[in-house]
């Protein structure tokens, strides 16, 4: 990789173009930056911001703003200025109202710094979080930088924000997190076509519960869900012990009530609740939480999914209970470990909104055990992503239909992200996953599509792309743009002295 004193992007990318049946597929030139936040689309461009390495202990990291032209014919690059200082860290960065915001935090001393970089996660305290605004076709800086939060007047220190924008693009929401022993928080939200909506700081009311938000949806109306859990207090720890897990949800819109609030206990019914409830907005403004459940804490063996549809004030509007199904567990047989009846290391990787107040989620069964080698006694992560279940429910909260993926996807020595994504046209479903090429079970992937019509047909899967011998889909993430296009971040390993990997884009265009 090039040394990041580069010169202006090239205007054109090298460009690989495939096509596979239903799709177009091409890749951008490597970008020349250590590590990349992709920003998503706006106007028919993709919007990248590229930096060194953020959280530095000794001085901010540089930044650049990446603009690639829808297919990559094109590109534009430029330093982000005024550039970060010593008093300065960069948050997180969204197109937000037509114009490309970076929020970042700031101190009025240095020796303040080490604070307000505090690698754990809720104990930041950060006292001013700033927001400065570039233009989207020059790049350059839009104005002077505002001040979205100040500890002086909103009595509170910041740990970080969340930012969240609903499936349509058009509204905005950002959390500012609190420091963990604090009971407030804010939220903003913007219309991202007529600008600012909603500000207000809220109290924390989750009994004597200490708590750190860890997830913000919104949807197409504005209506916002906030998920937050449970945390110890280093400082006065319970005599008696750990407490038990519990998740609070806050339900906000842009009106100015206290916010209704649901406390989820991490045992519920007698069954052990997973670590991470999926949680999404419907287009409707009601909001879907669902937890795996399982015997006990240690076992590995799903005995359902409690899916629970509630209205803005958390009064239940309906469930589902998702349980296992002979002819799917039948199917599932190849993978299993066990005699028990039920999924073996099936979790919920995401719920997916659907027109008209329906939704799909979607089971993939995650697996990672160690691999010790006999000779060296080197210990790796063997990290499996099996076969998927996706379940169709409607309005009514009824499951219209059932589907069983069947894949495989095992990596021993490379610990990329291997899950499955899913993006929607109307009802139907694209679900976006890797699975291992047959002749090369370590570095070669298939990127495959399963589409699941709305009509509740069986599923077909088809390959989009193999990917190369060194390039990696990356699939935590994907980035839905305008004319059916999504964006995947590629990645591979290298053996430099200074660089420890190499980045390009993908685009999928769904014809």
């Amino acid at each position: 990789m090039k040394n990041f004193y580069f010169p202006l992007f090239l205007c054109f990318c090298l460009i690989t173009k495939v096509q596979a049946s239903g799709f177009d597929v091409k890749t951008s030139s490597i970008i020349d930056q250590p590590a990349i936040e992709v920003l998503g689309d706006y106007n028919n461009n993709w919007y990248v911001i590229g930096f060194e390495k953020p959280n530095h202990p000794d001085k901010p990291a540089r930044f650049y703003i990446l603009k690639y032209a829808a297919g990559f014919p094109t590109a534009k690059s430029s330093p982000v200025y005024p550039p970060f200082g010593e008093k300065t860290d960069y948050l997180k960065a969204a197109i937000v109202n037509g114009k490309i915001s970076i929020f970042y935090a700031r101190c009025e001393r240095v020796v303040e710094r080490p604070d307000m970089v505090d690698s754990r996660d809720g104990y930041k305290q950060i006292p001013k979080i700033m927001r400065q605004d570039y233009d989207p076709t020059t790049l350059l800086p839009l104005g002077e930088p505002a001040t979205i939060f100040d500890e002086a007047i909103e009595h509170f220190a910041a740990s970080g924000i969340v930012l969240a924008q609903s499936d349509d693009k058009s509204k905005t929401a950002i959390l500012i997190k609190h420091y963990f022993r604090q009971q407030k928080f804010k939220v903003l939200l913007i219309d991202n076509t007529k600008g600012p909506v909603f500000e207000r700081s809220f109290e924390i009311k989750a009994e004597k519960d200490l708590i750190n938000f860890k997830r913000m949806v919104v949807g197409n109306d504005g209506q916002m869900l906030l998920e937050a859990k449970t945390q110890e207090d280093p400082l006065h720890l319970d005599p008696k012990g750990k407490k038990p897990l519990k998740y609070y949800f806050f339900s906000i819109n842009n009106k100015d009530a206290d916010p209704p609030m649901l406390a989820l206990a991490a045992a519920v019914g007698g069954n052990q609740m997973s670590s991470q409830p999926a949680i999404a907005v419907l287009n409707s403004g009601e909001f879907v939480i669902s937890y795996d459940h399982y015997a006990n804490n240690h076992s590995q063996l799903l005995k359902g999914i409690s899916v629970n549809k509630y209205k803005p004030d958390f009064t239940l509007a309906g469930t589902q209970d998702l349980v296992p199904d002979d002819n799917l567990i039948a199917k599932a047989a190849a993978y299993q470990k066990t005699k028990e009846k039920g999924f073996e290391y099936l979790q919920t990787q995401l719920i997916l909104p659907l027109e008209g107040g329906n939704f799909m989620l979607v089971a993939e069964y995650r697996r990672s055990t160690e691999n010790k080698d006999k000779v060296t006694g080197a210990v790796t992560n063997v990290l499996d992503r099996h076969y998927l279940v996706a379940y169709r429910i409607d309005n009514e909260m009824a499951l219209k239909a059932t589907a069983f993926i069947d894949k495989k996807q095992t990596t021993h020595t490379i610990g990329y992200a291997f899950s499955v994504q899913a993006y929607c046209k109307g009802n139907d479903v694209y679900l976006l996953h890797n699975e291992d090429c047959e002749s090369d079970d370590e570095h070669g992937l298939n990127l495959l599509n399963t589409f699941l019509p709305a009509s509740g047909a069986a599923p077909t899967t088809q390959k989009i792309v193999h990917t190369s011998e060194d390039f990696f889909t990356s699939m935590e993430h994907i980035y839905p743009g305008s004319n059916n296009r999504i964006l995947f971040t590629e990645e591979k390993v290298v053996d430099f002295s200074v660089e420890a990997r190499e980045l390009k884009l993908l685009e999928v265009r769904i014809r």
